[in-house]
């Protein structure tokens, strides 16, 4: 594989990490038509230029990123577009660097969650307040409460390939 074909998921990632924090830090949403492309193209990608191995490794990156997410979505911690971009940065970067991605992200929303916390406090929910981050988006106040976890994804990925520089990964 020549440089420049070796460059270009990481290309994409950033791109389009950096494209979905925007829209994340703007709305708290992630559209479809950022994320299924992005996970589709990561496929189509390794397996065109790869084969089987690179695809194989692309897709358990993909399952990956979507399943490590799934459970606090599904305990109302976070959108779906959360689960499907971290499933096209294991597309792109299969499965190794996705593990790297996901802990630069928990790391950056821990900081970035402590420090909501030391700013605002810990804001009080009164009975029959949900706690589905979907019903928190379109309260007052949201950027107390709420983590735009694409841009700790994005912020992820940058960690991932430093640490995979320093580490001559």
């Amino acid at each position: 594989m020549t440089t420049t074909a070796a460059l270009l998921p990481a290309v994409v990632v950033l791109a389009v990490t950096a494209l979905a924090a925007v829209t994340d830090v703007r709305s708290f949403r992630i559209p479809n038509v950022l994320t299924f492309p992005f996970v589709v193209t990561g496929l189509v990608y390794h397996g065109l230029t790869g084969g089987w191995g690179p695809l194989i490794v692309s897709f358990l990156g993909a399952l990956f990123g979507f399943f490590i997410l799934l459970l606090p979505f599904l305990r109302g911690g976070m959108g779906a577009g959360d689960l499907k971009l971290m499933a096209g940065v294991g597309a792109w970067l299969g499965l190794p660097m996705t593990i790297y991605v996901f802990i630069g992200s928990g790391l950056a929303g821990g900081v970035y969650a402590l420090a909501l916390l030391t700013l605002f406090g810990r804001r009080k929910s009164s009975p029959g307040e949900g706690a589905q981050v979907e019903e928190e988006v379109k309260k007052s106040g949201r950027r107390r409460r709420l983590v735009p976890f694409a841009l700790m994804i994005a912020l992820g990925t940058v960690f991932a390939f430093l640490w995979a520089a320093l580490m001559g990964v």
